[in-house]
């Protein structure tokens, strides 16, 4: 009996699902962001016309799944030292988290451990990209800004 092959679990999109970028890219006028997304495009369209399949990985993922200490069994000290810690394994890979308005430590920590980890993004290969994410877009219930400049 022949055998069977085992399949890739590993979730693979085709480059046409980049045309999504946009969402994680936009949004930032900056010239060095301007240019940074440029220079993704052209590297998108370069995998197009080459068909290469990209994988979605979890942000986790991207990060070396680091181990997330429980948030009730931490205090505001542990949980300072802990934002700290996952703020620099983020910003070392080029994941960077907004938040427009202030919100206390213990939901900046909810936000990013059960949220922006479980997030997946595109992993490119050979491309340095940033990725950007911002509270009030996942919550815009809670875009005070956004409401008053409204009224």
């Amino acid at each position: 009996m022949p055998k069977k092959k085992k399949s890739n679990k590993k979730k693979e999109t085709d480059i046409k699902s980049l045309n999504n970028i946009n969402g994680i890219i936009s949004g930032f006028s900056s010239e060095e962001d301007i240019e940074a997304d440029e220079q993704i495009l052209e590297k998108f369209k370069s995998l197009k016309k080459k068909k290469i399949k990209i994988e979605l990985v979890k942000i986790k993922n991207l990060i070396g799944n680091p181990k997330i200490k429980d948030i009730n069994r931490l205090n505001s000290e542990l949980i300072q030292k802990e934002l700290n810690r996952l703020y620099e394994l983020l910003n070392k890979n080029h994941i960077f988290i907004h938040f427009k308005n202030e919100y206390d430590l213990k939901e900046q920590y909810r936000f990013i451990t059960q949220e922006v980890l479980e997030q997946k993004v595109e992993k490119l290969p050979n491309v340095d990209m940033k990725i950007k994410f911002i509270y009030e877009d996942f919550h815009p219930e809670k875009d005070i800004i956004e409401e008053e400049e409204e009224d």
